[in-house]
């Protein structure tokens, strides 16, 4: 990097740098877009997000799949732990105050325990070392925010 930077003074900038706290922000090329259309793109993508979100009803079932074949459909309504048990392995799907999530998980990753809670229709949790998902169903179809 020595090489590179024109001076001692611009590499010794560059060294302290690495000390100072970071910023974190969305930078804009003004080349592609100007900062005024970026600005109206961003707020008609919160809103849409935000309606797809308030239209999005609660779902009714939590239905279990692998591979594409159901291997149950779980009331949401009805608080429950539900054990599941494949070939490829273990999940613990528990449904509480309408909501489902997996809390226990004996993939490598681990990653299914961590996508957190879902309820509305349309939302799903996978489990993708078990080939297993767990879809939101019932309710009325949620607004498609890319189709409208």
């Amino acid at each position: 990097m020595k090489k590179i930077l024109k001076s001692e003074e611009e590499y010794e900038k560059f060294i302290k740098c690495y000390n100072e706290p970071s910023f974190k922000g969305i930078r804009i090329n003004t080349l592609k877009v100007s900062e005024e259309r970026f600005k109206e793109i961003f707020m008609k993508a919160v809103f849409l997000l935000a309606a797809q979100r308030l239209l999005q009803k609660n779902g009714s079932w939590a239905v279990v799949r692998q591979e594409g074949r159901e291997l149950g459909r779980y009331p949401l309504s009805q608080d429950a732990q539900i054990p599941l048990h494949t070939a490829e392995g273990y999940n613990l799907l528990v449904i509480e105050a309408g909501q489902a999530y997996i809390r226990e998980a004996d993939c490598p990753n681990g990653l299914c325990v961590q996508e957190g809670r879902v309820s509305r229709t349309g939302e799903s949790l996978v489990c993708l070392p078990h080939r297993l998902t767990v879809t939101i169903e019932g309710g009325e179809e949620a607004l498609d925010g890319v189709s409208g």
